[in-house]
């Protein structure tokens, strides 16, 4: 994405308003999208690995493995854990990378939150 600002190495040149705002969304949807797929990877894997029986997000009840909707406290610390690598990162890349402190500070923290 930060292609489409053609954006040379070093200094940063001064960017449209608009499309600065439309590519800060656009990372940050692709951001929200990575550290969910990462959390629902780590959640069901490391879930499986739980000894504890799932209990169910809407009443608290334990019930079978396999039934859906049911969570296991290391399948949650599993998504969470994987949510927040990828916000951090995303904002190792932004503090690293010339190009990505184009985009405004609110997608860096929107990496943290979507972990």
């Amino acid at each position: 994405m930060a292609g489409c600002l053609d954006l040379p190495l070093g200094s940063l040149p001064a960017v449209e308003p608009w499309r600065a705002d439309l590519l800060t969304l656009l990372q940050g949807s692709v951001l929200g999208w990575y550290a969910c797929c990462c959390g629902d990877a780590w959640s069901c894997e490391l879930g499986e690995l739980s000894g504890d029986r799932p209990r169910l997000l809407t009443t608290l009840q334990a019930v079978r493995r396999g039934t859906h909707g049911a969570v296991t406290l290391l399948g949650l610390s599993g998504a969470a854990a994987g949510g927040l690598l990828v916000g951090l990162l995303f904002h190792s890349a932004a503090v690293l990378s010339p190009t990505l402190w184009v985009f405004e500070v609110q997608v860096r923290g929107c990496g943290w939150l979507a972990g």
